[in-house]
């Protein structure tokens, strides 16, 4: 599991819904931004509303998720990142996806081992719609800090 630090971004910057909404990429989310529910179905506009504590479920099970691509897509250089570095990985790979994450400049770096170089572009993922997000420019400051500390 990740760090309380890089959980506290996620948490903070999905803020938590029981009912369904788009989030700004368009995608039916819930919860703590869960696209999928608690039997894996993806979330529809028409999902039934859920708890929060079934959102703490939905959330654990997919940073759980999000830390394993962080995991196999960092290789050999995953025990050469910090518990800071893994937690603001997982919270962008939490927020982009792990298709995203793989074909990203960032994992292109660390798979070079070039870590400290690859903390300085989370910037880049600052779009949803093709828009630049006030919020997303925010997270991605949050998990740089993260990151270097």
């Amino acid at each position: 599991m990740i760090n309380e630090a890089a959980l506290d971004i996620i948490k903070s910057f999905e803020g938590f819904s029981g009912n369904p909404y788009r989030c700004p990429a368009g995608y039916p989310t819930v919860g703590y931004g869960s696209i999928y529910d608690l039997h894996n179905q993806r979330v529809t506009m028409d999902h039934e509303e859920i708890t929060e504590m079934q959102a703490q479920d939905l959330l654990l099970r997919d940073v759980a998720g999000s830390l394993g691509a962080v995991t196999r897509l960092t290789q050999p250089y995953l025990e050469d990142l910090n518990e800071n570095q893994k937690g603001a990985l997982t919270s962008l790979v939490y927020n982009i996806g792990s298709g995203n994450f793989r074909a990203s400049q960032i994992r292109s770096l660390i798979k070079r081992g070039e870590i400290n170089a690859a903390g300085n572009l989370f910037w880049q993922w600052r779009r949803a719609g093709g828009r630049i997000l006030r919020g997303l420019v925010r997270r991605r400051a949050r998990e740089t800090e993260l990151y270097f500390s």
